[in-house]
Order: structure tokens, then C-alpha cells, then sequence
């Protein structure tokens, strides 16, 4: 996997510390991870008019609402890895670790392609708002 781009995806894997002895993350990151949690939950309720969790377990009933919620658990990891490995792929290709092009790119990507774009214009732009403020997070 290594071949043309410097990058090694497994190597990485193995190797990514989960906390960072040497660089733990400071108050300021935790301040903007909650802001973002905050926005998010906040937009989220204005978005469904109330609780989209309660809104969907009494439209979807017990068994769809569990797999619904297991879907929305791999789409998460799907893209918390998209922003993890671009960032650390354009901090290894350009040496330049100040952009959150881990935000972009899922921005990009999941924001503009998957979700329905051009159906529903407003996603991207939430999309990608969110990302940047994690990638932020994550840069400072």
C-alpha cells in the first residue's frame, strides 16, 4: 500500500497511539470538542423539532430503530477514519500539519457525494462545518 505515496495505512494503524503520553490534549481542544458535540446536538433538535432519537424509535419501531443506530455507528467510524487518514496523509505530503484537510476531505467526500447532494443543499455545508470544527480541534 506503500508503493507510490509514502503513506502505509496498516503500518499506521498499528502504530497510532489512542492518547498521546508526550502530547495530551489540551484544554482548548476539549473546549472546541464540546462546542462541536453542543452545536451538533443543538442543530440536530432544531433540524427534527425535538429528540431525532425519540422521533425515530416511535417512527421506526424497536427493530429498525437498532439497526438504524448500528448503520449510524459505522457511518461515524467511516468518517472519523476519512478525516484521521487525510489528515494524516496531507501532513506526510506537504510536511504542513496547520490544515484540517481531514475536515475537507470528508467534506468533500461524505458531504458532498454521499448524502444526497444535489437533493438536500444543506448538508454539505453542516457536513463540513462540523469537520472543520473536529479538525480544528484536532490541529490546535
Amino acid at each position: 500500500m506503500q508503493k507510490k505515496s509514502g503513506l502505509d495505512l496498516i503500518d499506521n494503524l498499528k502504530n497510532i497511539p489512542i492518547f498521546d503520553r508526550e502530547n495530551p490534549i489540551k484544554a482548548k481542544q476539549w473546549v472546541m470538542i464540546a462546542a462541536g458535540t453542543v452545536l451538533c446536538l443543538v442543530s440536530t433538535w432544531i433540524d427534527w423539532n425535538g429528540s431525532k432519537v425519540l422521533t425515530e424509535f416511535s417512527r421506526r419501531g424497536p427493530l429498525l430503530f437498532t439497526f438504524q443506530y448500528i448503520y449510524y455507528l459505522f457511518e461515524v467510524a467511516l468518517v472519523l477514519l476519512i478525516i484521521i487518514f487525510g489528515q494524516m496523509a496531507f501532513e506526510k505530503w506537504s510536511g504542513n500539519n496547520s490544515f484540517p484537510f481531514g475536515g475537507v476531505l470528508v467534506a468533500l467526500t461524505w458531504g458532498g457525494l454521499v448524502t444526497g447532494y444535489p437533493r438536500d443543499r444543506w448538508r454539505p455545508a453542516y457536513i463540513r462545518q462540523q469537520a472543520d470544527l473536529y479538525s480544528e480541534a484536532y490541529i490546535f
